[in-house]
C-alpha cells in the first residue's frame, strides 16, 4: 500500500508550532513551513521506514550514512 507522504504530513501539523517557527527563522518562507514537532516527526519516519520496500530502505541507509557524515563539517 502507498503512502502519500505529503498528507500524512498534513496530518501532524501543528499551526501554533508553525507560527512559532515563522518566527524563530524569519528567512524561511512561511509557506513552506508545516510545523511538525520533531517526536511527531520521528514516529512517522519510522512508520515509513517498516512500511517501505527493500530499495526504499536502501537508499534512507544511504542517506542516513550521508548526513552522519557531513553533521559538524563546516
Amino acid at each position: 500500500m502507498a503512502i502519500d507522504i505529503t498528507k500524512e504530513l498534513l496530518a501532524l501539523q501543528d499551526l501554533e508550532y508553525k507560527e512559532y517557527t515563522g518566527k524563530v527563522n524569519p528567512a524561511v518562507p512561511q509557506d513552506t513551513v508545516i510545523g511538525i514537532r520533531i517526536p511527531k516527526l520521528r514516529q512517522l519516519a519510522k512508520k515509513l521506514l517498516k512500511e517501505s520496500k527493500p530499495e526504499q530502505k536502501a537508499y534512507l541507509k544511504t542517506l542516513r550514512i550521508s548526513a552522519k557524515k557531513t553533521v559538524g563539517k563546516k
